[in-house]
């Protein structure tokens, strides 16, 4: 315990000149707000608690304290984030709450839809518009609200559909928010922050296993997107801590000195499969390891053995997304084919029947996506937010997170010392595409952002590009590396030059985060007052 305190004196005492540049950044970020603005206390107290304990606890100076400092970093950053975040506010966030209250209640199965839940539970009704300026710390009808016991017996018809898995931690936060308070914010902010828990968890396992690429998932991992989306009620924080864990052991299986065995593509295939649960085309990552060359497999039977996996993961992906024709098989009605247009043209009937057209909107959207709204999204993670939208693009902040993204990923990339062959960085690529066409085909499907004939599918958001930028790394370390003279991807670089490019990547990810954390609480504290 001595040890543990003495260690934490000693960061802070590291720390003391980062500390007092983002505690200077915290009172200049104020000033990011257009129109003048009271300074919003409930916000800036907790803002500035969170930067002390991070300076205790934070250490840039051991390489083998990254996966921990990316846990403090996501879980306190996230958790601050998850206060600041207006209640109901974040995308679609009425209809994942209400997917996680239906499970903190104890239903995993015969789920209703957001519109009915509001009949089900008073909790859930609240702030069905996700009203910015009336739910948040400020709010003293909103701090009052008191628990209510949902009453299922309201809804009469039964639609079958099962809870997706990846609300359980969002979930567990409001049983335990309910069990040590009857007000309504305390388990609403709970469920946010234990999100945010996940995703700090897979992070920290995914980095901690990496081999050859800690330093890259730090960087991806912290980067206010993360930080910010998954604040709320959501699906990403498993999205993104998945995909994560997905890509430390892919890049673990091209480790020379450790063949891959079959346990490796098992637990591959689980995180491949989990996936399909937050982003349905991302479970095609999965086939990967059948590219790999038998040489980095402990042997050729190995790499036969591991279809099994592969195609299991598969065979329950594919269940999942078809679970409406399942249920449908034995005579239940899931909530999904309720929905369902009959009088619509398919959107799949109207692609092939427009061929021409609709590859012309699968092109422009694609550019779209890569070209502008990722970059949109980098700088300005939270700009989709509802009812109403916040100003939250500035083009200090904007800028400051687009050239820390790209520097973040040069250099991280000079620190890479795995190779990935020529044949495989084609197909990883060529993946990547697949899920961002899939994607666009499947948000085609929501009428709120498309229209059939229309020559784009909007709301394509950068956020689906993730796994794109997660590999960008391992796919730029060669030629960066040749550009300064050292060969390949495998070329060793000092040691202490690593070690300080490490430093340098965490320290720049900190100041992003806690830039775009200042700047947001700002702005919301001007639609307050």
């Amino acid at each position: 315990m001595k040890k543990k305190i003495n260690g934490c004196m000693q960061n802070a005492y590291k720390n003391k000149y980062i500390f007092l540049t983002l505690t200077v950044l915290l009172f200049v970020s104020h000033f990011m707000v257009r129109s003048k603005v009271d300074w919003p206390m409930r916000y800036m107290i907790p803002a500035f608690l969170v930067l002390i304990v991070l300076m205790f606890v934070l250490n840039f100076n051991d390489v083998k304290k990254i996966p921990r400092n990316a846990f403090y970093i996501i879980l306190l950053i996230g958790s601050l984030n998850s206060l600041i975040l207006p209640a109901g506010t974040g995308l679609d966030e009425q209809a994942h709450y209400a997917n996680a209250m239906q499970i903190a209640d104890g239903h995993f199965i015969n789920l209703v839809d957001k519109t009915e839940f509001y009949k089900v539970s008073p909790d859930a009704a609240f702030n069905p518009e996700g009203q910015v300026d009336k739910y948040n710390l400020y709010s003293r009808d909103w701090l009052q609200l008191k628990h209510k016991k949902s009453d299922y017996s309201v809804i009469k018809e039964k639609n079958y559909n099962i809870a997706n898995p990846v609300f359980i931690p969002s979930a567990i936060g409001i049983k335990i928010g309910r069990i040590l308070s009857p007000y309504v914010f305390v388990s609403y902010y709970l469920g946010r922050m234990f999100n945010i828990l996940a995703l700090a968890t897979m992070a920290y396992f995914a980095i901690k296993k990496s081999k050859q690429y800690a330093i890259a998932l730090f960087g991806v991992s912290t980067i206010p997107i993360c930080l910010w989306i998954s604040a709320g009620y959501n699906y990403d924080s498993f999205y993104y801590g998945l995909t994560l864990l997905a890509i430390s052991w892919l890049i673990n299986m091209f480790d020379n000195e450790n063949k891959i065995q079959l346990k490796d593509i098992i637990v591959y295939s689980i995180f491949s499969c989990l996936l399909v649960l937050a982003k349905a085309p991302m479970v095609s990552i999965v086939i990967l390891p059948l590219f790999i060359s038998k040489s980095y497999y402990q042997s050729a039977k190995i790499k036969l053995v591991s279809f099994i996996p592969i195609a299991l993961t598969i065979l329950l992906s594919g269940m999942w997304l078809a679970q409406t024709r399942l249920f449908s098989i034995f005579g239940y009605v899931s909530s999904a084919a309720a929905d369902v247009d009959t009088g619509k043209v398919s959107n799949l009937t109207y692609f092939l029947a427009h061929l021409k057209d609709s590859i012309e909107v699968f092109i422009r959207t694609f550019f779209n996506v890569i070209g502008q709204n990722s970059f949109m999204q980098i700088g300005s993670p939270n700009g989709h937010l509802q009812a109403p939208f916040l100003p939250v693009d500035h083009a200090v902040l904007n800028n400051t997170n687009i050239v820390i993204f790209i520097v973040m990923i040069l250099i991280t990339s000079f620190v890479v010392n795995v190779e990935l062959p020529t044949y495989f960085k084609t197909i990883l690529i060529t993946i990547n595409v697949f899920i961002i066409f899939a994607t666009i085909y499947a948000i085609a499907g929501d009428s709120r952002v498309y229209s059939q004939g229309e020559p784009v599918v909007e709301g394509i958001q950068g956020r689906y590009l993730f796994i794109t930028m997660t590999s960008l790394p391992v796919l730029l370390s060669t030629p960066i590396k040749k550009i300064f003279g050292l060969g390949s991807a495998t070329s060793a670089i000092d040691v202490k030059i690593e070690e300080h490019i490490c430093a340098v990547v965490m320290k720049l990810c900190l100041f992003g985060a806690l830039l775009t954390t200042y700047t947001y609480f700002y702005v919301t504290g001007d639609l307050i007052f």
